[in-house]
C-alpha cells in the first residue's frame, strides 16, 4: 500500500518529499487495514498448507476463491467484484461453499442472502466489494477478539529466530574452535 492511501490522499508522493499525505484525515481506511491484516495474521486460511481453488462459476467480472486451511472447517470463501463501477454477480457450486443464515462476512460487511440456484449459490456485488464468509461462525468472535487484544510485541518466528542467532554467537564465544560437526544441521534448533 502505498504511503497515505489509508487516508485517500491524493498528491503525488515523492520519496523524498515530506508531503502531509493527509495524516489523520477523516474518513480513513485505518480500522479497514487494521481488521484486514488481523484477518490475514490470525485466520488458518490465511497460513500455510491452505488449499486455494478458484470456484466461480457463470457470468461476472467477480472472483469466488475457496481457502481451505488443514482444518477444513475453518474454510473460506472470497468474493470480490472487480469492478469497482457496477454490480457485478458471482456464482459458486453449493458443494463448495454453501452458506448458511448465520454466514459471517470476517470483514464486516453483513452478506446478502446467497440466492439458490439448482446446484450453485448466486450473489450480487456492490462496485468493489469484497465479502470474505466463514464457513465456521465462531470466525466472526474469534476475530473481534484478536482485534481487541494488545498486539505481540515480537511474531513467535522472530523471536525464535532471535533465539537460535543468541544461541549460535554464545557457542561461537564459548566453543570458538569447535567447528560444527559434519552431520550436525546448522539449521536445528539449538534451544
Amino acid at each position: 500500500i502505498t504511503n497515505g492511501v489509508e487516508w485517500f490522499a491524493r498528491e503525488r508522493v515523492t520519496v523524498h518529499g515530506a508531503g502531509a499525505l493527509r495524516w489523520g484525515a477523516s474518513p480513513n481506511l485505518l480500522g479497514d487495514l487494521r481488521r484486514l491484516n488481523t484477518l490475514l495474521g490470525t485466520h488458518p486460511a490465511f497460513g500455510p498448507g491452505v488449499a486455494i481453488r478458484l470456484v466461480q462459476e457463470r457470468e461476472g467480472n467477480a472472483l469466488a476463491i475457496l481457502r481451505t486451511p488443514p482444518d477444513t472447517s475453518r474454510s473460506l470463501l472470497a468474493l470480490v467484484n472487480l469492478d469497482a463501477s457496477l454490480a457485478q454477480p458471482v456464482c459458486w457450486p453449493a458443494d463448495a461453499f454453501d452458506p448458511a443464515d448465520d454466514t459471517p462476512d470476517l470483514l464486516g460487511d453483513r452478506p446478502p442472502a446467497a440466492v439458490r440456484q439448482g446446484a450453485s449459490r448466486r450473489l450480487i456485488l456492490a462496485p468493489g466489494q469484497v465479502l470474505c464468509l466463514a464457513r465456521d461462525p465462531a470466525d466472526a468472535p474469534r476475530l473481534e477478539r484478536a482485534l481487541t487484544a494488545p498486539p505481540p510485541r515480537t511474531l513467535a518466528a522472530v523471536h525464535h529466530q532471535r533465539l537460535r542467532a543468541t544461541a549460535l554467537r554464545l557457542r561461537e564465544v564459548l566453543l570458538p574452535d569447535t567447528p560444527l560437526a559434519p552431520d550436525e544441521d546448522p539449521d536445528a534448533d539449538l534451544l
